[in-house]
C-alpha cells in the first residue's frame, strides 16, 4: 500500500512539474516579447528588414533601449512650418524632467541628412532632444500617423498616452507627463 502512496505522489509530482514547465516557457510570453508588441515597439522598432533610425552623425541609433521611460516622440520636417516652434518648446519642456524618467525624442520625416542638419542649424541648441533620422518614413506609418507635426507621448509600458496632431500644447503635455509619472 505504501508503495502505491509513493507512485502516485511521484506521478501527480511530476504531472505539477510538467505544468508548470509549460506555464513559464509557452503561455507566458518572455518581457521582451511583451515588450515588442506594444503601440511604442511597433511604430518605434523597425524590423530587421528596414532601415534603422540614425543620428545626425550617421549611427544607427536603436530606440528600444528607451523602453520603460516615458517617451515623448515628435514628428518633423524641414517642410512643415510649424515644427521649428515646436521643437524649440519640447526643448524648454525637457529640462523640466530627469532624462532617466523622460525621453523627447523628435524623428525626422525621410529627409537626408544633410537637409535635415541645415534646418536644425536654424533653430537654438535642442541638447534635450534625442533627434532621429527616419530614412523610409518608418514611425509616421507605423503610428497610424497622418498629421504634421504630430506628437505620441508613450507611457512606460509602451502605451500611447497622448497622440496629438497639430501644434504642441504645452499644458495638455505637461498634464499628461504628470500622470505618467505620478
Amino acid at each position: 500500500m505504501k508503495r502505491s502512496v509513493y507512485i502516485t505522489f511521484g506521478v501527480m509530482l511530476v504531472i505539477v512539474c510538467i505544468g508548470v514547465l509549460y506555464i513559464f516557457f509557452f503561455l507566458d510570453p518572455s518581457e521582451k516579447q511583451r515588450r515588442n508588441e506594444t503601440p511604442a515597439a511597433i511604430a518605434l522598432l523597425p524590423a530587421e528588414d528596414e532601415a534603422q533610425f540614425m543620428t545626425l552623425s550617421g549611427e544607427v541609433a536603436p530606440l528600444d533601449e528607451s523602453f520603460g521611460k516615458v517617451l515623448v516622440v515628435f514628428s518633423w520636417a524641414s517642410w512643415c512650418p510649424q515644427c521649428g516652434a515646436d521643437l524649440q518648446q519640447l526643448q524648454n519642456i525637457s529640462g523640466e524632467y530627469p532624462k532617466e524618467e523622460v525621453e523627447f525624442i523628435a524623428i525626422n520625416r525621410a529627409e537626408d541628412r544633410f537637409t535635415a542638419e541645415r534646418y536644425l542649424s536654424t533653430l537654438p541648441p535642442l541638447d534635450g532632444i534625442s533627434i532621429r533620422l527616419d530614412s523610409k518614413d518608418h514611425f509616421f506609418g507605423k503610428a497610424q500617423s497622418y498629421a504634421m507635426p504630430e506628437m505620441i507621448v508613450y507611457g512606460q509600458s509602451g502605451d500611447i498616452l497622448l497622440h496629438s496632431r497639430g501644434q504642441v500644447q504645452q499644458d495638455e503635455l505637461k498634464e499628461v507627463l504628470k500622470k505618467a509619472l505620478e
